[in-house]
């Protein structure tokens, strides 16, 4: 257990995510949930005090996002960005190598929870592909197969056929080719 985590109340706009879990949380910005917007309202989803952001903070009051984000994406976001929201604050000697992992974990928590049907195979295995500590993740088979080939992970992880996720990664591939809004560079 790490000794000196708090919980704040801030405005959304003060969190950016740390350089060792940008790339993480941007590839997590791409999903696309099973979920319909227009149908839920803020007091649904507790302004986001269900799941906490984890953030570092040094004396400037600037809070670096590693973990715990996903009230900060769409379709979940629901205009959280006006008003103060719960964040753990982690101390700052936490290690890099901590925030790097802490940050693929939570991606790899997200492609597991409620992706919508027609991407969540591409979601998996482009996952795989981006993120350079998958072992330290997952129970991957036999370590001599390293680095793991995303599809056959993908496969094993879902229990489906290798043609079902090559389909979704080649739409997911056309589609995030298109761009990503980026409101954080």
């Amino acid at each position: 257990m790490i000794k000196g985590i708090r919980v704040e109340n801030i405005k959304p706009q003060l969190i950016s995510p740390h350089r060792e879990a940008k790339t993480a949380f941007e590839y997590t910005r791409t999903f696309q949930y099973q979920v319909a917007e227009k149908f839920l309202k803020p007091t649904l989803l507790g302004h986001g005090a269900f799941e906490m952001p984890f953030v570092i903070s040094d004396q400037k009051d600037c809070f670096q996002l590693f973990a715990g984000w996903k009230y900060l994406l769409s379709p979940f976001s629901l205009g959280l960005s006006e008003q103060p929201i719960p964040i753990l604050v982690f101390p700052f000697e936490i290690t890099i190598t901590q925030i790097a992992q802490t940050a693929w974990q939570y991606a790899f928590h997200l492609v597991l929870s409620n992706l919508h049907e027609d991407g969540y195979l591409a979601s998996t295995a482009l996952l795989f592909r981006q993120c350079p500590i998958p072992q330290d993740i997952l129970m991957l088979p036999n370590k001599s197969l390293m680095p793991p080939k995303a599809h056959l992970v993908t496969e094993k992880l879902y229990g489906v056929n290798r043609r079902r996720v090559e389909r979704q990664e080649e739409s997911q591939t056309r589609k995030s080719s298109l761009g990503v809004n980026n409101e954080y560079e």
